[in-house]
Order: C-alpha cells, then structure tokens, then sequence
C-alpha cells in the first residue's frame, strides 16, 4: 500500500517536490510503527483493570502483551502488526492534501498525532471488542445494533481524508492555483506513468486489506467471507473508474486517464465498509456513486478555494463517508449472519432489515468527521498561529525538494539537441550575484567592484549570456523556464531566442530620465493586483499578492509588455499595433510590485546611470521599492528567417531594455 501511496502522490505533483513527498510517505511508515508500539496500540486494544468505551489502557510499549486480549485473541502478535498497517495508511493520506507547501516539521508533527492518538480513538471506537460504536462490541451495543465498518471506510479512509482536508482549508491554495479572478489554474503532476503505477500497486495492496479483514481464514465460512470481500473489491473499483471516466468525458467532452485512476480508488475506499455483507451488484453501484461523488466533491472545494493538490479529502473523506452510510441501506441479512456472532443481527434497511443499522452508520460518520476535522482543524490552526505550517514563498516557488532537502528527484544534464528547462531559483549562479560576463556565452564568475564592476542583482548569470554544463543559456518563449537555443541555430543577435545575444550592453543609446514615483497601494495579498504611482504606471506581482513598491516613474520608451492571466511568463502586444490600443499594458522598465505581496512600498526615488547593474528588464519580475533610472533599449533587427516555433506560453522577445535598477530585487521563476 506505501510503495503505492509513494508512486500516486510523486506522480500527481510536480516534479520539484517529489522527494518530499516520498520521504514523508516513507517517514509515515516509520513514525506510525514507532508511535503505534509506544501508545496508539494501547490505545486503539487495551483492555486493561477497567476498560472503557472511548479510549484502551493496557499494552503501551506491548508491555504484557502475551496475556491482553490483541483484537483477534490473548497474545496475537499477529493483530499489532496487521493494525499498524491500517494506521499507517490513516497517517500518510492527509500528505496528499497538503502537499507542495506544507512545512517539513508540520508534516512530522501532524504525523506523530494522527497515529499515536487521532487514529487509535477512533479504531477503538468501532473495532475492539469494549467500543461504544462498533457492531462487535461484546455487550449492549448502541440501539442494539453498532456501526459496520469492515475494513475501514469511516475509521481509516473518512479519518485521514477530513485530517488532509482541514489540513488544507489552513494552509490555503497553492501560489498559482487560482488566478485574478479565483478561477482555478492547473497545476499538473509531472508523471501520469507513475500515478498508474501507483494506482495498479494500491489495487493490488486492497486485497490485503478488504478480505484479510477477516482476521482468520481458518474455516470454510470465513474463507467465503473474504472471497466475497474479493470480489466486491474488484467490482466495485472498476465500476468507479468507468463511472468516473464516463461522467468527466459527458462534462468535459474529453477521455480523461486521472479520471478513471481516482474513480478506482473511490471505489475501493466506499466499498472497504461493507464489501463482506454486499451483493456483487451492490458493489457495483457503490463503486460508481463514489466515483460521480469524487468529481462533484471536487467542484464544490474548487468554488471555495480550497485546494487538495491530490483530492485527497474528496476520495478518503468524503467516499469513504458515503461507503459507511451505504451498509446501512444494502448489507445483506446472510452475509451478515456469516461474518458476525452476536444474539441478533440487524441489517440493510433495504432488505427488510428496519433502520438501527442505518442510525449507526449516520452515527459513525458524524462521530469520525467531528473528531478528525473538529480537532486537525485547531492542530493545524496552532501550528499555523506558531509560524510552523507553510513554507515561505520562495521556497515554495524554489521547490521543497532544493530548499529542504538539497536534492532533486531527477538529474538529468541538458545539450543543445535538448531544450534544458530549469527553475531559476535553482541555478546555483544565478543565486550568487554573479557581475556581467561577455554578451555571448560568458564564464560565470565573481564581481569586481574594485575595478569598477557593478555587484550583479539575482538573475545576472543568465541575463550576460553564461552557460550552465556547457549550454548556453537564454531567454525561451517555453513556458516557465528557461532554454538553449535549437541546435541549428547558431547565437546571433538576429536570433530572438537568445537574450544574451543582443548586446544588451554595448551600444545603447540612453532614454529620457525618469521623474520619481509615488507610493502605490497594496493589493488584495491574494491575486495579482496593480495600481498606478505618481510618476508611472505600476506593475502586478508575478507571484500574486500586494501592489506594493513605488512606480518607476516616467515613460519610456520602447515595447510595452502586459501581463498574461493565464499562467507564466509576459505576453507582447501583437506586431504591427498600436500598443497604446492592448489595454492593460504595462512598460517592461516599469516593475516595481512586491513578488510574494505585502504593504505598499515607499516613494520611488530619481536614479541614475550608476544605480544599478544593466541588463535585467527581463529577469525583473518583482521586489521592493522601484527606482526612478535612466532607461536604455537595444532593438533587434528582424530576422531574415521567422524564428523557430515558440514552445508554449509567452509571445518571442523582439527587444530587450535595459534599465538602472536597484541590486536587492528578487527573481522568481511563474509556475
């Protein structure tokens, strides 16, 4: 089941966070074993002096275990480490809520929770044989009848999926996730093959859970219950990947390979409650409600702004509810009698079998979701009030796998026959202030300030044409992210795809000075917002957030750039107009809005030529207070050829200004 989880959760994100995401998947096992032998055994099975109904009180640290009652008998090692599977699998769904901006120590801190106290109440509730919920419990079950939750749908699914849902209702949306308008923008996984593979291996992992529910396999009925727990199993996950896929293709219009991987596990996670009582034909209808749940569930948090990177509360949470409820209405009085013994047996109120076992299930479902949201809502409120719970914008922006773990999930080196994308936050050169090199192809090295060399702002290592494992480097109009040029084309200042060959400076003929900025206001801290100083217009921040900073005061003149709504990177107004007559257009010389928002930044002041390092009009996307600097602009003459084909995302480069700016401005890469 882990080796799946790790598989699903790596592929469904992106990239720059998949060792993150596979070290908590791994550290989840480790921390929920150690936890579950120190307390959460205890107390999910205790029964010690004076048992009760809420919570166990015996055999912490498995301290006489050989003479407690396990779950299953007196003395099953077996039963501590069968249940800690189940606990692990609570502990480790919540990671998909929140993953890509959750803070390393938060994810520990929730994790240790969830198994050694969160998950172990909840099982003892409806599993051991004292639980005030549970269809077994040995003496006066509620209203004569208890809750039947087989193999988890409420106890182990319903539980972690509302812990990853509180969990991501107080972290909040990933940087990107919604755009000016709360419209929801995609952010991708970056392998569908591992998502497969992930989802084939939680498919496999099922069956160790579903039929192995049984405890026994030692006579002919349990052995019939847990074939029958088989192949409802199996039924049900396959009608809830076709159902899904069918209901997103009449939506979209589109045959959609994530649709039929989640609908698997909606089926699996609503059938786990009853796949032992159900007819074939009742796992198929509960695999396929689950799987149309899952997508509406999914809308309705999308409405709200809530994002759950792997829809994490949407499959376990709400699935894994709707499961619990259906054994109340379709849990067949034979099956019943096979599985359990008890003086009576109340079963499916669709059967005949009147309605106590359905107020059970109404009553699991309220007792779990109290509990698990109720609580990893103020868990994660107090970790959020202690500055604990989010990683800072720049190291979400970064990645988690660079800025926490100082590793990266794939090395793979880059050549001129292939385009070598890269975060520019990771590039170890751009990150040192690196002063200018030569325009084409330039040595990274340091500054001299000495012998009169600017100390270079972040960004400078690419912007002067230096190059990263023998390729150069240069602006691409590829979406996000930086590129060679194709290996037929040689670096010419004709070439519109290789920035650090125009010459940005050499030769340049200086604009007007700009008059000085007033403050700008601040925006909603939220989507992108721009306001306009005293002295010119200003600019949105390309990370979202506050207007904040000064105009850069004074036209210049030159290519005006206005911001794209749909994701990465800055669009040209089209050749040939007037781009007086685009809108919403901005000067590309004219940034000044804080990249991660804030307050609105001071008056911008009157520069000059020696204020800042030249050459960073492209690489400036954001930061504090704008100065007020001599503009420059170095126009390219049209090629003889049209420019290769641009990859995606952003309009080609026809010019380049360079501008004086201010050295402590910081560069993010617009996922």
């Amino acid at each position: 089941m882990h080796g799946g989880f790790a598989m699903l959760e790596a592929g469904a994100i992106r990239s720059k966070n998949a060792v993150n995401i596979l070290l908590q998947t791994l550290l989840d096992a480790c921390a929920s074993a150690l936890m579950w032998y120190f307390c959460g055994f205890g107390f999910a099975f205790g029964l010690g002096d004076d048992p009760n109904g809420f919570i166990g009180n015996a055999m912490f640290a498995l301290a006489r275990v050989g003479s407690h009652n396990t779950g299953s008998g007196t003395g099953r090692w077996l039963d501590f480490f069968f249940q800690w599977a189940f606990c692990a699998t609570a502990a480790t769904i919540p990671a998909g809520s929140v993953a890509e901006r959750c803070n390393f120590n938060a994810y520990l801190a929730y994790s240790v929770f969830i198994s050694g106290f969160l998950y172990p109440v909840a099982a003892h509730w409806v599993w051991s044989v004292e639980g005030w919920l549970g269809y077994g419990k040995r003496e006066d079950p509620l209203w004569g009848s208890g809750a039947i939750d087989f193999a988890g749908s409420g106890v182990v699914h319903m539980l972690g999926g509302m812990a990853g849902l509180a969990g991501a209702i107080l972290l909040g949306p990933r940087m990107g996730r919604f755009d000016a308008d709360g419209k929801p923008a995609d952010l991708p996984g970056h392998s569908a093959v591992l998502v497969v593979l992930g989802t084939v291996l939680l498919w496999f992992g099922w069956y160790g859970f579903n039929p192995a529910s049984t405890l026994f396999i030692d006579t002919g009925l349990t052995a019939a219950v847990a074939s029958r727990a088989a192949v409802t199993t199996t039924l049900s996950g396959a009608a809830g990947g076709v159902a899904c896929m069918l209901w997103t293709w009449a939506r979209t219009r589109s045959w959609d390979l994530f649709a039929i991987t989640n609908g698997i596990l909606c089926g699996f996670v609503a059938v786990t409650a009853g796949c032992h009582v159900y007819e074939p034909w009742a796992a198929i209808l509960c695999g396929a409600c689950a799987g149309v749940i899952f997508d509406l569930v999914c809308l309705l948090l999308l409405r709200f702004q809530i994002d759950d990177p792997l829809s994490a509360g949407p499959m376990h949470g709400f699935c894994g509810a709707f499961g619990v409820l259906l054994v109340g209405l379709l849990a067949k009085e034979e099956y019943v009698v096979q599985s359990y013994v008890r003086p009576s047996y109340p079963y499916g109120l669709l059967y005949g079998g009147g309605g106590r076992l359905l107020a059970c299930q109404v009553v699991e479902v309220l007792a779990i979701g109290a509990w698990s949201l109720g609580i990893m809502l103020g868990f994660f409120w107090i970790l959020r009030r202690l500055g604990m719970l989010r990683v800072t914008a720049e190291e979400e922006v970064m990645g988690l796998d660079i800025s926490r773990h100082c590793a990266k999930a794939y090395n793979i080196e880059g050549s001129y026959g292939m385009p070598l994308v890269m975060d520019l936050s990771t590039y170890e050169g751009a990150m040192d202030g690196l002063g200018r090199g030569k325009a084409q192809g330039g040595v990274p090295r340091k500054p001299q300030p000495g012998k009169g060399e600017p100390e270079g702002a972040i960004g400078d290592a690419i912007m002067r044409g230096e190059d990263v494992g023998g390729v150069p480097l240069s602006a691409s109009a590829a979406r996000s992210g930086w590129g060679a040029p194709p290996q037929s084309k040689s670096p010419t200042p004709k070439d519109v795809d290789d920035v650090t060959a125009f010459g940005a400076d050499e030769d340049l003929d200086p604009g007007e000075e700009g008059s000085s900025g007033s403050s700008g206001s601040a925006g909603d801290g939220r989507s992108a917002g721009a306001s306009r100083g005293g002295g010119g217009q200003k600019a949105a921040g390309p990370t979202g957030g506050a207007g904040g900073g000064s105009g850069m005061g004074g036209e210049r003149d030159g290519t005006l750039f206005s911001p794209s709504r749909r994701g990465s990177g800055w669009q040209q107004p089209p050749l040939g107009s007037d781009p007086a007559d685009q809108g919403e257009t901005l000067q590309l010389s004219e940034f000044g809005a804080a990249p991660t928002g804030g307050a609105a930044g001071g008056g911008g002041r009157q520069g000059s030529p020696s204020s800042g390092p030249r050459g960073d009009a492209i690489l400036r996307l954001g930061g504090g207070s704008g100065s007020g600097g001599r503009s420059r602009n170095a126009v390219v003459p049209e090629p003889s050829a049209p420019p290769p084909r641009a990859v995606s995302g952003v309009a080609r480069l026809e010019q380049v200004q360079e501008f004086d700016a201010d050295a402590d401005v910081s560069v993010h890469r617009l996922e």
